[in-house]
């Protein structure tokens, strides 16, 4: 049986869990988070408010159409519904905060690659730490 250690229980580290997990039942998984609970921008929060449980974290994808965070929600199961708001953000490039277009700026559009060549890369082939 193969041992795998996860650091980090955000979106990667249960996406890498699921990989792996996926591929090798038999897999044995530790996944470490340093936060009271896994997700960490995204989870349900159940104890805030009594007898109330809602999500908290991410509500959107901003720029889908170039985020690669939509393929693996679609590849998870999640439903996505299109907002028509459009895809702009306020971004503090070191000299105070700036609306740009995500679509075509260069900055959002290099990340979105590299994450996506990553996932791509990597989800067939998850990390062994021994």
């Amino acid at each position: 049986m193969k041992k795998y250690a996860i650091i980090g229980g955000g979106a990667a580290g249960i996406a890498a869990a699921y990989q792996i997990l996926s591929s090798d039942s038999e897999a044995q998984v530790h996944l470490f988070e340093a936060k009271s609970y896994y997700g960490v921008r995204a989870h349900t929060d159940a104890y805030s408010i009594k007898g109330l449980a809602f999500d908290m974290g991410p509500v959107y994808l901003q720029d889908p159409e170039n985020n690669p965070w939509k393929t693996i929600a679609e590849n998870l199961g999640f439903t996505l519904q299109e907002d028509v708001d459009g895809y702009e953000m306020r971004v503090d490039r070191g000299h105070g905060f700036e609306t740009i277009c995500t679509t075509s700026d260069p900055d959002v559009n290099a990340v979105n690659t590299d994450i996506t060549k990553d996932y791509e890369s990597n989800k067939a082939y998850p990390v062994v730490v021994k």
